[in-house]
């Protein structure tokens, strides 16, 4: 609205009342992820036991088996939005959405991202997790591990200001490292522009770390 008067814009006060929940929305909440956890822990069973023994599986394809999960629950009543099923390079796409003709094959060396959730009469649910059915590089390890330090820190602040920073100066180091490669921006094709699955070892030594620099 243009006018030569002057106002002020009250704060979004219908926002910020849908983002207090009451009782019966939490519970429903509560019931709708744990059910629809027991389909993803399903999910991520049936692709251990399938990358075990060999098998072809495509991006498509694991969306589709876990779509399928979901839709034996109790109260299921759709997708809350569409999966992101990405191998590889097509983890840095933004709500990249696998081709059912022309997918990739999820490999054992490249890390496979999966962000998704089911819409239930009681609740709507959102997953994100990166697997690794391999063994993954150093770089992609410490890649991983820049990201997972910034969500950390960003718990221990209030402020939204304060946990966008925190966040990025673990995941910018990362970004410097890879300047002299010639990734100036990083937009994909860098191990930074992608999530990628820490080794325990790696991962154990860069969380005490962390947690001295915030203490």
């Amino acid at each position: 609205m243009l006018t030569h008067y002057r106002y002020s814009l009250a704060p979004p006060i219908i926002e910020e009342m849908k983002g207090v929940k009451y009782e019966v929305e939490i519970q429903g909440l509560k019931r709708a992820h744990r059910r629809d956890g027991a389909c993803y822990v399903q999910f991520l069973a049936w692709m251990d036991e399938k990358m075990s023994k060999g098998f072809e599986i495509t991006e498509w394809e694991a969306a589709w088996r876990l779509t399928e999960f979901r839709r034996k629950a109790k109260n299921y009543m759709g997708l809350a939005y569409e999966t992101i099923s990405a191998s590889g390079s097509n983890a840095a796409i933004p709500h990249y959405h696998p081709p059912k003709s022309d997918s990739y094959t999820i490999s054992q060396d490249i890390p496979y991202l999966n962000d998704s959730g089911g819409q239930y009469r009681d609740g709507t649910c959102d997953t994100t997790r990166t697997m690794h059915y391999g063994r993954p590089t150093l770089e992609q390890s410490e890649a991983y591990t820049r990201v997972l330090q910034g969500h950390v820190g960003g718990y221990f602040f209030n402020s939204p200001c304060e946990r966008v920073l925190i966040f990025l100066v673990p995941v910018d180091r990362h970004r410097q490292r890879c300047l002299p490669k010639g990734h100036d921006r990083c937009p994909t094709g860098c191990p930074c522009a992608e999530e990628f699955m820490a080794g325990r070892s790696e991962l154990s030594r860069e969380l005490i770390h962390v947690f001295d620099l915030l203490y």
